[in-house]
């Protein structure tokens, strides 16, 4: 008469067994699940067992002999060992603007004197008070001539870093007074036509600090790289809006018919 060959189960934790159970002698595979952040260092198993075919209890894949009992096996992580470096960073003599920085990587914001991952992009942004813009960046105490006077700075940390950008006010000028946009043409348009636009400034050796275009309905038209395009058919309303170096907002709109 027949009999069956008993069988003894395989328990793991942080991994598993390529079988439930295995009958004493035959070959049992054990794979880790490493966790992210975590790095394998080996398996303890109860009760000791025969590794097979040249594994051991530090291969993250194992396999051993099964003995003739249950066998329990758990995996033992490690945290992988990380590189941090501080990053400062600050306005020269504190007057002229703001500094802020940025982990691309997370969208969060980052606290000057932070700790900061190896290997981490940040993006700096310089943010001139009215009447001033950025006139130079250092790093480490370093002149960043080819960083220029870039109001955005993205930087990938390898070391300790102390970044500083000084501002410097503008040369006394005219403030704005009105702002036009340049051609009333651009009112009516064919699908899929773009032409030029631009918004013009009195008195012309006013300085903006910004120009922001928007419109109402983007799926009809909208205004890119200095050109109004019209998307669809339909009507949207194209608003101009420029703020001067003084702080002074002025605001213009049309209404852009696309047939």
């Amino acid at each position: 008469m027949f009999t069956p060959q008993k069988t003894f189960t395989i328990a793991v934790t942080g991994g598993a067994a390529d079988k439930p159970a295995a009958t004493p002698a035959q070959i049992v595979t054990i794979t880790a699940a490493v966790p992210t952040g975590k790095t394998f260092v080996r398996w303890e198993i109860s009760p000791a067992v025969t590794f097979a075919e040249g594994t051991s209890a530090t291969d993250a894949i194992a396999k051993f002999v099964m003995p003739f009992e249950a066998v329990t096996a758990t995996a033992v992580f490690a945290d992988i060992p990380t590189t941090t470096h501080v990053v400062t960073f600050s306005v020269v003599g504190g007057t002229g603007g703001t500094l802020t920085a940025t982990n691309l990587s997370t969208g969060e914001n980052v606290v000057s004197g932070s700790e900061v991952l190896e290997g981490t992009l940040l993006s700096f942004a310089a943010v001139p008070a009215p009447g001033y813009r950025v006139k130079a960046w250092t790093l480490n105490g370093a002149a960043m001539p080819g960083w220029g006077v870039n109001p955005t700075i993205n930087h990938p940390i390898t070391e300790a870093a102390n970044i500083t950008v000084e501002f410097e006010p503008i040369p006394a000028g005219p403030d704005i007074t009105r702002i036009t946009i340049d051609s009333a043409a651009l009112t009516s348009m064919a699908r899929g036509a773009s032409k030029e636009i631009n918004c013009i400034i009195t008195p012309g050796d006013a300085v903006a600090a910004s120009i922001v275009w928007t419109s109402s309905n983007e799926s009809i038209a909208y205004v890119k790289d200095g050109r109004l395009v019209a998307a669809a058919i339909g009507n949207a309303v194209i608003t101009c809006v420029v703020t001067s170096i003084y702080g002074t907002t002025f605001e213009v709109v049309i209404m852009v018919r696309v047939f």
